[in-house]
């Protein structure tokens, strides 16, 4: 099959292509717009630079979607804030209307600094409006709380300490709660014990 007729396919596919749904949560969690591109079509390379409201907590993975207008895409690089680059190549045809794969998946999200498309140039099509969507970090567990909470809003947490002073004896009780005391003294030796600490 000749390189006209592949690329005569590729267009049809970009016009005719149905419309996916709008991204929506998945099991990953939900994805976030990161930044809208207006990409000049015409030419065959593309720059976002993204602004720190943009990528704040950074991204698992990222996916484009397309406005009326599809992209004949050849590679994408993203460039990461912490100096870290990655790309991805051989990609199908982003179709008008229409979203990419999930791109750059990783474990841990990081933040984006930049993306760089690189597509086929279609002289006077005008320009494409492309979404950068992003899947966010999960979410973690807060710890469970420890103790009760009073009317003002504090809480009591026991805190664990060491000492080398000796232990007096005369242990007291203060809100039911057995407190160690210690003399001025040396006792030669690490006593581990608890106080009782107030937070908010």
């Amino acid at each position: 099959m000749s390189r006209r007729i592949v690329h005569a396919i590729a267009l049809m596919l970009m016009f005719l292509a149905p419309a996916p749904a709008a991204l929506a949560q998945t099991s990953g969690g939900s994805w976030v717009l990161l930044g809208t591109m207006s990409i000049d079509l015409a030419r065959s390379e593309h720059e976002h630079q993204f602004s720190d409201r943009q990528i704040r907590g950074g991204s698992r993975a990222l996916r484009l979607v397309a406005g009326t207008q599809g992209l004949l895409l050849d590679t994408i690089t993203v460039t990461y804030a912490n100096g870290q680059v990655a790309f991805e190549e051989e990609l199908p045809p982003l179709a008008s209307g229409g979203t990419t794969r999930e791109l750059f998946e990783r474990d841990d999200a990081l933040v984006v600094d930049r993306i760089v498309l690189k597509y086929r140039a279609r002289p006077g099509a005008g320009s494409a409006t492309i979404e950068i969507w992003g899947l966010p970090p999960l979410s973690r567990p807060r710890a469970a709380a420890v103790g009760p909470v009073d009317q003002k809003g504090y809480r009591e947490l026991g805190v664990l300490f060491g000492t080398t002073r000796r232990r007096d004896g005369t242990d007291r009780n203060k809100n039911g709660r057995r407190l160690a005391t210690f003399t001025g003294a040396e006792d030669g030796k690490l006593t581990l014990s608890e106080r009782p600490a107030v937070t908010a």
